[in-house]
């Protein structure tokens, strides 16, 4: 028998065991469960961790199972840092890996995940930009573009296949000789405003600034017919200010950028555009405002927005001017078969704004180069000074006519072209798998492929003492390789404005010359250093100049 007391005790200790029990279990429940989520996610960990190794592996392997020299790449960056942290320009950037790799026909990169091979050897950039065209025929840039949602990134740059050849085939006429001697009176016309306001001040001139302000005239006034006065006006326009913006190589812009190149696909379903937003509206607003004008007004003009109005109506340009100077605008693909297609007012628009943004920049920066070679090198100035007066005083007038009887100073433009490239690097996408002759090296279609113009202009085995201006390498007389100059590109898809953009800065620092000796100003800071946040290479700091009027100014 159990006592009274015994069993108080027993039940106090059951009622103690009833209380305590489920804290024991839950809690030893709930540690193994915590244990086995640890272990679950370190082999989740492992796992990704491993994958990810495997993936980047397999992908940083890609040139090194193709015996293909290339620098080891960072993870997830390839080798993109040095331009993602701004380390270097873009232009010196392809400068430096093309020198860090001598004596070899080609080269890889990683541009973050995605493999691009740069070809060095000319030979093997002839055939891509003109003998095997047919294989490289894109710049493979348009695929991340959305034609529905950002409709003025499809234009004649983007623009791939057929649509591309039937756009190429209709524009050409735009930029035959004869429309350009329509278009050299009126940037004339500008070029004198430009002397006149020089005038003013001529013992310290940023004539980057002032040159930047002639452009943005030229190609709204005497392409686009607008009357915008860059030149005259005192406090920035809001034309100017966003003109300026187009070509701001931010950081949002670069990731933009980036972002299309190695993602297309994923660039294109999200809508992503090349173009700064704010660039995209004010512009489209500005050209779709000036086609209504001309088709309400019916008012004509020599000048491309009555040209592409004529297109649209019309479906074709008469292909007026000069076969000889005009044969780069043809080429044997005009003859095959190309598709048709609406020229609508967005495909319009898309054509004119990439005209407009080029027209801004490029030649406003090669004319400050120019001027700059001109200036540290006297006796070429002297030279150059004498031709042109000598072929304006012949015709009576600085016109188209008189610009090709300046043989010299052309070459003085070509060379300027050379060691100042603007873009030091073209485009190119595989799109039939192809092996370059001569090599083992085969590729697939969709292989980007780089051709690093910055380093062939500057290669000493094309060009001797490269870094020195001398125009005398492009004198008539001296032969060069094919594809070692391509400032503008080559082939089927050389710029289809190179002309136009050669006769207005041919124009426009003549007509500085012909009253003006140019030399530098102390306060410009040198050796000029390349302002790393740009795109392509503009100096840093202003670069100051001294005009000096002369007594046989016409």
């Amino acid at each position: 028998m159990i006592s009274n007391l015994e069993m108080s005790v027993y039940n106090v200790d059951a009622r103690c065991l009833d209380l305590v029990a489920p804290d024991y279990f839950n809690n030893s429940i709930y540690q193994r469960i915590i244990k086995m989520l640890a272990v679950l996610l370190g082999v989740t960990f492992v796992t990704l961790v491993v994958y990810i190794w495997r993936y980047l592996s397999k992908i940083y392997s890609f040139w090194e199972e193709r015996g293909v020299p290339y620098r080891k790449p960072l993870p997830f960056l390839g080798n993109s840092w040095d331009l993602l942290s701004r380390q270097v320009p873009l232009n010196e950037y392809h400068k430096r890996f093309y020198n860090s790799f001598p004596d070899v026909p080609y080269y890889g990169i990683y541009d973050y995940s995605k493999p691009v091979l740069l070809l060095k050897d000319v030979d093997l950039v002839e055939r891509v930009l003109i003998k095997d065209f047919q294989h490289f025929n894109d710049r493979g840039t348009g695929a991340g573009v959305d034609e529905q949602a950002n409709p003025l990134d499809m234009n004649l740059f983007n623009m791939t296949g057929n649509k591309w050849r039937a756009m190429r085939k209709k524009l050409s006429p735009l930029f035959t000789t004869g429309k350009l001697r329509h278009m050299v009176p009126p940037m004339k016309t500008l070029g004198d405003g430009l002397v006149h306001l020089l005038e003013k001040n001529t013992s310290q001139v940023d004539l980057r600034d002032m040159l930047q302000r002639y452009a943005m005239d030229v190609i709204a006034t005497v392409a686009f017919g607008m009357n915008v006065s860059i030149l005259e006006e005192t406090e920035e326009s809001e034309f100017r200010r966003i003109g300026k913006q187009s070509f701001a190589f931010d950081f949002p812009r670069y990731l933009r950028f980036a972002f299309s190149t190695v993602f297309p696909k994923l660039a294109k379903k999200l809508k992503i555009s090349q173009n700064d937003p704010e660039v995209t509206k004010y512009f489209s607003k500005v050209i779709r405002e000036t086609l209504a004008h001309r088709r309400e007004t019916g008012m004509e003009r020599n000048d491309f927005i009555q040209l592409f109005v004529t297109l649209q109506q019309k479906g074709s340009i008469e292909f007026e001017g000069d076969p000889l100077e005009d044969g780069y605008l043809k080429s044997e693909d005009d003859a095959k078969n190309v598709e048709t297609f609406a020229l609508t007012d967005d495909a319009i628009v898309g054509q004119a704004f990439v005209f407009l943004m080029a027209g801004f920049e490029a030649t406003s920066i090669t004319m400050m180069y120019l001027c700059y070679e001109l200036a540290v090198n006297p006796e070429i100035q002297k030279r150059v000074r004498k031709e042109v007066v000598n072929a304006v005083r012949n015709r009576g007038v600085l016109d188209y006519d008189s610009l090709k009887e300046m043989p010299y100073y052309g070459q003085c433009v070509q060379e300027v072209t050379r060691l100042h490239t603007f873009v030091g690097f073209l485009f190119r996408q595989c799109k039939k798998d192809y092996t370059f002759p001569g090599t083992s090296l085969s590729i697939k279609a969709g292989q980007d492929v780089i051709i690093p113009t910055i380093g062939i202009h500057q290669d000493p085995a094309h060009y001797e003492n490269p870094e020195k201006f001398d125009p005398d390498r492009f004198a008539p007389d001296v032969s060069r390789k094919k594809c070692t100059y391509l400032a503008f590109g080559d082939g089927p898809r050389v710029c289809i404005a190179m002309r136009f953009a050669l006769t207005e800065i041919k124009l426009c620092v003549a007509r500085i010359l012909l009253d003006y000796s140019i030399t530098l100003h102390p306060k410009t800071k040198l050796p000029l250093v390349m302002d790393k946040s740009n795109f392509t290479d503009i100096p840093k700091d202003p670069i100051y100049f001294i005009l000096t009027k002369m007594t046989d100014s016409l």
